[in-house]
């Protein structure tokens, strides 16, 4: 048995030995242990990889794939902080979008008064006339005519071509032109070009540029991969084409990657548009005569449209006062004496029963501040308005009924007999009334 003043050692000595051989795991398990913690912990965690997320950015900046995993979540959260406030928004990319609108609005209206001046210069001259006719024979609008009889050239449509497969890989039409089927202009284009390389024995950089149809021209630009092809109205000037090849410059600069891997999906090239609307435009004649002419012919018209119409004003000025006196010679109890015109207004005098009418609400779409009405009283005998005037002052009851046989007031039905007396008595005194006739009215006690 071992002494008791020896055993403080010999547990130091098996805490030592077992440092030694387990001591290594021990600090392993430990580090495994805050590893975990750091994981399982969210706040941990998030500061961690707050660390390292802007140097992973940066680093992947130029990856197609963090950018199409970003599009989502940064347009979600840009959509949800516009509908709660959009102020912040609209103050931080008004000064980029301020100007470009206001560029945009200032080139709208040069265009438009541009064809308004293009318009107003032709629409009195005398093949004006000549215009209009095709435009009715062609059921376009006379503006639209006259932009095309003084175009000088448009490009109306723009398509972009994979030069060895000839797919079309993008295609941009003015505002207002009715576009074919591209991929059909696109396949006969190819088709050309191979057809002029086979029948000439061409080499393979030597390409169609100018195709003329008609009024139409279609101006080809080459480029090593991609073709750029404008289908111009008119007569374009020959420094043009240098906008076209520079499209095409612009667009294998851009698209090298996607020209060079095409697998036949056209929608990276939808980046390429802006480049090619560039080369959309028109340019109009300008006529080197004076306007002068047009503007006094323009002023003469005015005065004699400006006096037809007084003229036209004052006919149905007068046909509406007419109109109103017949209306007034329809009403009982209204009587003109004396009408006309004077000093350019309308006057009427006549005689009016209180009982009658009120005139003013026979006016109808003559305005009442162009006349000058003078009214006087009088008791009308129309027998509508003695009837009135006999209800008004001997308030009959519900039960009796009354009408006029010429100046005979007829009384039926049932009445008071104190009411009946005083109608016999007071009723021939009303204007239109010389007797009363009871005898088809029953007295009941009341």
């Amino acid at each position: 048995m071992m002494p008791r003043d020896a055993r403080p050692d010999a547990d130091q000595a098996l805490d030592e030995l077992r440092r030694i051989l387990v001591g290594p795991e021990l600090d392993v398990a430990q580090r495994v242990e805050q590893v975990e913690h750091r994981i399982d912990d969210p706040r941990t965690r998030s500061e961690d990889v707050s660390q390292v997320l802007p140097q992973a950015l940066l680093a992947r900046k130029d990856d197609p794939a963090l950018a199409h995993a970003m599009e989502k979540p940064v347009a979600a959260a840009i959509g949800k902080t516009v509908r709660r406030d959009p102020k912040p928004l609209v103050e931080a990319i008004f000064p980029v979008i301020g100007p470009a609108i206001r560029r945009s609005i200032a080139h709208a209206m040069r265009q438009m008064v541009e064809q308004f001046n293009a318009a107003l210069e032709n629409s009195l001259s005398p093949k004006s006339l000549l215009w209009r006719l095709e435009a009715r024979r062609t059921g376009r609008s006379f503006a639209e005519v006259v932009l095309l009889k003084t175009l000088v050239y448009r490009v109306e449509q723009v398509f972009l071509i994979r030069r060895e497969s000839g797919i079309l890989l993008r295609h941009v039409t003015a505002p207002d032109v009715e576009a074919r089927d591209a991929n059909l202009v696109s396949a006969m284009l190819t088709a050309i070009q191979d057809f002029v390389r086979d029948s000439f024995s061409a080499g393979p950089e030597d390409a169609v540029e100018t195709l003329q149809v008609g009024e139409f021209a279609v101006w080809v630009a080459q480029g090593r991969q991609a073709v750029v092809a404008a289908v111009i109205r008119g007569s374009p000037p020959a420094e043009l084409r240098k906008g076209r090849q520079e499209a095409v410059d612009t667009v294998e600069r851009d698209m090298a990657t996607e020209l060079g891997d095409f697998d036949g999906d056209t929608a990276p090239f939808e980046a390429c548009e802006p480049a090619l609307e560039a080369c959309l435009g028109q340019a109009t004649a300008r006529k080197k005569s004076s306007l002068l002419p047009a503007l006094v012919f323009a002023l003469a018209l005015a005065g004699v449209l400006w006096m037809g119409y007084g003229f036209l004003e004052g006919l149905v000025a007068q046909r509406r006062w007419e109109a109103y006196l017949e209306r007034i010679e329809e009403e009982p109890g209204l009587v003109v004496t004396a009408s006309g015109k004077r000093d350019g207004r309308f006057f009427l005098r006549g005689l009016r029963d209180p009982l009658a009418r009120d005139p003013a609400d026979l006016l109808g779409d003559l305005d009442a501040g162009t006349i000058a009405v003078n009214w006087e009283l009088y008791v009308a005998l129309d027998p509508a308005l003695v009837l009135k005037r006999v209800v008004q002052a001997m308030e009959p009851p519900s039960t009796a009924r009354l009408r006029l046989d010429g100046t005979v007031l007829i009384v039926t039905g049932e009445a008071p007999a104190a009411w009946s007396r005083r109608l016999e008595r007071d009723g021939p005194l009303l204007p239109g009334v010389t007797r009363v006739d009871t005898s088809g009215l029953a007295e009941v006690e009341r």
